[in-house]
Formats: structure tokens, C-alpha cells, sequence
């Protein structure tokens, strides 16, 4: 199970905890938006995967396979890896990663799917940026940190 996972899992047991409904589409917005904060704040990558250009904004692959099943509905399961066993961040020990997600979870954890992906897709966006150059990839990792959806 790679970190792109763990990092969903994490968002994913705080909407639980909270009763927050999260569908594939507002976890991936989520996960961008994770992503660049890290990026932006501590100036490291913080995944070892990269965003996808799809339709639809920013999109991890590995995270969409496993909760495609749910569609536009509410995810209501964490992934677990191939032993069965449940794996997040503890953020407890990850000060850094805690800085990132509720950063953006305080700001965003209300809107639904749809808003966020409004927000991927402003004028001069990163993403829109990487799919006027017909990248698969959003690999632009100074386009990524600076991206207007802090705006």
C-alpha cells in the first residue's frame, strides 16, 4: 500500500470521526489540496505519487481504483492493505503532515465534491495549467505550491 492511501485513509477517519460525508471526488479535491499545502509550507513532496490530469481535476489513480466502487456516494470504509489490516498516518507523530491536513480540512471539510472541484479548476489553476499543455501528470511542483485555490 503506497502513501497516497495512508494519506486518504487519514482524511477519511477524521470525516468519520466528525460525520462528515466524503465521496471519491471531494477525497481526491482533499488530497490535492493536502499535497500542495505540504509542498508549499515545508517545501518537500509529500507523495510518492503524482496527481493525474483527469476531467475532473487532480486525481490519484491508486486512491480512485480503490474507492471507485462508491461512485458520487458517501465513502463509508477505510482501505485496508493486502493483510487486511487498517494503516493511517498518526499525526501525532507527524507534526508536519498534521499541519497540512488541517489546514485544509478546517477550510474545506463543509463543501462538498463539486464546490472543490470548482476550485481545481479556476482560471490559472495548476491543474488547468498542466491540461492546456496536454500533461498526463501534474509534475510542476512550483505550479503545485503555488496554486491559486488558497485564493
Amino acid at each position: 500500500m503506497n502513501n497516497s492511501i495512508y494519506l486518504a485513509n487519514t482524511i477519511l477517519h477524521r470525516a468519520f470521526d466528525e460525520n462528515i460525508k466524503v465521496t471519491n471526488l471531494k477525497l481526491q479535491k482533499l488530497l490535492y489540496f493536502v499535497y500542495s499545502e505540504y509542498l508549499r509550507i515545508f517545501d518537500k513532496i509529500l507523495l510518492d505519487e503524482n496527481f493525474a490530469v483527469w476531467k475532473y481535476g487532480p486525481v490519484l489513480e491508486s486512491v480512485y481504483s480503490i474507492f471507485k466502487i462508491y461512485g458520487a456516494n458517501r465513502i463509508d470504509e477505510l482501505a485496508l492493505d493486502s493483510n487486511g489490516k487498517l494503516i493511517i498516518f498518526d499525526e501525532n507523530k507527524s507534526p508536519r503532515l498534521e499541519v497540512a491536513i488541517s489546514n485544509v480540512w478546517d477550510k474545506f471539510k463543509n463543501y462538498d465534491g463539486v464546490t472543490l472541484y470548482e476550485i481545481t479548476h479556476k482560471e490559472g489553476s495548476a491543474w488547468q495549467k498542466a491540461k492546456q499543455r496536454q500533461n498526463y501528470y501534474m509534475e510542476d511542483y512550483d505550479e503545485i505550491k503555488n496554486d491559486n485555490w488558497r485564493e
